[in-house]
């Protein structure tokens, strides 16, 4: 399994000079498989860093989303995939309030907000209401979600490859808000069946900044570490940063984050890792 960022900042994307070495696009993760199987994980304006080769793309295209917040959903009113005649793109993701995929997808994708209407692109566009935690394979890859504690219904996502490699996707966290049946859960979903070889965790703030944001719905860096050894993965990828840290600050605050755990790092845009179990 070869996992991909395109973006990794939060709240929402920025262009300047000093926030080039992490990056500045919203959450967009694509997942290849070996099997040929490909996810995009949340449509950020990272997307767009994946659009030419998702445009060449012969397979049909699964697109998990997390929740429907703006700065995961920006990059998917311009992805390729939808405006091309005989392709299949599946969108799945959370029920919230009564509202899943198609309703939440159809709000965004229409007029005033967008000039074409969703049920109007080219691509055969299915979608898949994410309830229970059954999971369901695609490709090669077998999918697991379970909710976490965030603003609204989020979910994380756990893939694995039969003999390969198994990562866990948990943007939009907010550990401290979480109760301990939630973080018992958590920590499961992280070891079983087996210990994940990558958990890409919510880290937006210091634990000071964390002091005058409680309640909007993200973790502390420290958390994020902490709770990748609690959950014994292979390591951690600290994602989800705050649009007002410069490279500097991010930078130092890797350091402090590999001094806690070395197997703890800072997610970067552009990246990609291999799993191989």
């Amino acid at each position: 399994m070869k996992v991909v960022y395109g973006g990794v900042r939060g709240s929402y994307p920025v262009a300047d000079s000093a926030m080039l070495k992490f990056g500045g696009e919203t959450t967009a993760v694509l997942i290849e498989g070996r099997e040929g199987g490909w996810i995009l994980l949340d449509a950020g304006t990272g997307t767009r860093l994946f659009a030419p080769r998702l445009a060449e793309l012969p397979v049909p295209l699964l697109i998990l989303l997390t929740h429907y917040h703006l700065d995961h959903l920006a990059g998917l009113p311009q992805l390729p995939a939808l405006y091309q005649r005989d392709r299949v793109v599946t969108i799945a993701g959370p029920v919230v309030d009564g509202i899943g995929p198609a309703d939440a997808l159809a709000r965004l994708l229409s007029p005033p907000y967008w000039p074409i209407p969703l049920p109007t692109v080219p691509a055969r566009v299915e979608f898949r209401a994410l309830s229970g935690e059954e999971g369901f394979e695609w490709q090669g890859l077998r999918l697991r979600w379970m909710p976490v504690a965030h603003l609204g219904r989020c979910l994380a996502f756990r893939l694995e490859e039969q003999g390969g490699g198994a990562m866990v996707f948990a943007t939009d966290v907010e550990w401290a808000a979480a109760g301990e049946d939630l973080r018992r859960a958590f920590l499961r979903f992280c070891r079983e069946p087996r210990p994940a070889d990558l958990l890409c965790f919510d880290g937006a703030y210091s634990p000071e900044e964390y002091a005058r944001r409680r309640g909007w719905g993200h973790s502390t860096w420290e958390e994020a570490v902490m709770v990748g050894r609690a959950a014994g993965v292979g390591r951690v990828h600290i994602i989800h940063h705050a649009p007002e840290h410069d490279d500097e600050c991010l930078a130092r605050i890797e350091r402090a984050a590999e001094a806690l755990w070395p197997h703890a790092a800072l997610a970067r845009g552009g990246q990609s890792i291999e799993l191989n179990g």
